[in-house]
């Protein structure tokens, strides 16, 4: 919805600034354009109300890369929990751990490790059937070393096939509880811990 907003305001402006548009179309443009902004509004209304405001500060750590930016205190902690965790287990996996996550970015940054080519598996940024060369690519590796994958089931354009693929194909043995983002479902987003030696 953020994206199409952006490109439906330019749309709209572009729209406005023609002075030849019929006064008929004109009337159109305009409701058609006042209902859009009410439906984003109240999408981004119920989504405001996941987030506790009063758990915003400012991040006073001059390690991490969050330093000087306000962030929920709460999803701090759920950060260093889940970073916690990878560092704990990185001597025995290696570079085998993967994070199909919509955090994943946020994990190896604030872990000061680079995002790879694995962290970010959204629907539309993997190319022409990206998601069956990382499968393909997990499976060759997978098959002759011991991996780990942190899975958050969940997330907006995450890819599903291979969220499925890690389910199907390894055990899990473990579960970091996440914080209680959507406060009208009471529902927990927990992450998940898949390997192939447990």
């Amino acid at each position: 919805d953020y994206h199409f907003m952006i490109g439906f305001m330019l749309f709209l402006y572009y729209m406005l600034s023609i002075k030849e548009i019929k006064r008929v179309y004109f009337k159109y443009l305009v409701i058609i354009s006042i209902a859009f902004m009410f439906i984003y509004l109240d999408n981004q209304q119920s989504k405001l109300a996941d987030y506790e405001l009063s758990n915003i500060h400012l991040c006073d750590d001059k390690k991490s890369f969050l330093y000087g930016r306000n962030f929920s205190y709460k999803s701090q902690k759920l950060l260093d929990k889940i970073s916690n965790y990878i560092n704990d287990n990185k001597s025995y996996y290696s570079d085998n751990i993967y994070f199909f996550s919509n955090w994943a970015y946020l994990i190896r940054l604030n872990m000061g490790d680079n995002p790879s080519f694995y962290d970010y598996i959204l629907n539309g940024n993997m190319g022409y059937k990206g998601d069956k060369k990382i499968i393909n690519s997990i499976n060759n590796n997978c098959s002759n070393n011991k991996c780990l994958f942190i899975v958050q089931l969940g997330g907006n354009q995450v890819n599903l096939d291979i969220i499925k693929y890690v389910v199907d194909n390894y055990n899990k043995f473990d579960e970091i509880e996440d914080i209680e983002h959507n406060k009208k479902v009471k529902i927990n987003t927990n992450y998940l811990i898949y390997g192939n030696d447990k």
